[in-house]
């Protein structure tokens, strides 16, 4: 007589050899798709159902770019394919209530600490380009003393950058004709307004005061065809530079201005 050991030894064996016959191991215990990652991705499904045409597509596209994320994040098996347990499917799990661009920016400034470290840079741009896409992008989040050293640092050195860049639109005014200092002044009001948010985001005397002059690199222009794309190639530094800080945010709080605060220069450089 067969102990209950041996019993449940013979029954396990014949539960799993069904299904291992009729796949592999990979299929069984293979990588599933990143939690966190599939949350914003149904998020941005649901967000296709609401707002303008503009927002619906920015968000569809959003919703493929998390899926593969999300694909990319399984690897791929030995013949290059996705494993088919990463299925990126939503099967019939309801999807969230749709959310606006201040809601997503708030959710995306949490979220960024818990999805992979190499996936940040891409969730962070989807906020800052669905800041970019509103009318008002310094709207979408309160600003309030940060207190915070690594935040502080990052502020102050873009205080620099957002005055050197001025100086640099100063330099560009001497060439400019009529239309490039239309565009200088609308930018200079733009800078102005960041500055300004990041005064009201941290603790007063935090950020440095505008220095006589900046260096500015690769040398000034000489006629207007260089000043125009002399000050296309500020703004677009610039921009680079508010990305970037706001994928590295030391907190949840600094990142959620800093994305906002990129939304709004990068908006400034595409319609100014």
């Amino acid at each position: 007589m067969k102990s209950s050991r041996q019993m449940f030894a013979v029954i396990l064996t014949t539960a799993l050899a069904a299904p291992l016959a009729a796949c592999s191991p990979l299929d069984v215990f293979g990588p599933r798709p990143n939690g966190e990652i599939m949350a914003l991705a149904k998020q941005a499904s649901a967000d296709r159902a609401s707002g303008d045409e503009s927002w619906r597509e920015l968000r569809t596209f959003h919703a493929e770019q998390l899926k593969d994320e999300a694909r990319r994040l399984c690897g791929t098996d030995d013949h290059g394919n996705t494993p088919s347990t990463c299925d990126v499917g939503y099967g019939d799990t309801d999807l969230p209530a749709a959310a606006d661009a201040r809601e997503l920016i708030a959710s995306t400034a949490k979220a960024a600490d818990k999805v992979p470290e190499d996936s940040v840079d891409m969730v962070v741009a989807q906020a800052i380009d669905a800041a970019a896409a509103t009318d008002d992008p310094l709207a979408l989040v309160e600003f309030t003393p940060i207190e915070d050293e690594d935040a502080a640092e990052a502020a102050k050195q873009l205080a620099s950058a957002e005055y050197a860049v001025d100086y640099g639109l100063d330099i560009a005014t001497a060439y400019a004709d009529d239309a490039l200092q239309g565009r200088i002044d609308s930018l200079r009001e733009l800078h102005d307004a960041r500055l300004a948010a990041l005064n009201d985001s941290f603790p007063a005397d935090t950020l440095p005061a505008r220095e006589p002059g900046y260096e500015i690199p690769n040398g000034a222009p000489t006629n207007p065809a260089e000043a125009a794309a002399f000050v296309d190639k500020l703004e677009s530094d610039l921009v680079d530079r508010w990305r970037n800080a706001a994928a590295d945010a030391s907190t949840t709080e600094w990142r959620a201005a800093a994305i906002v605060l990129a939304g709004h220069a990068q908006r400034a450089e595409a319609s100014a």
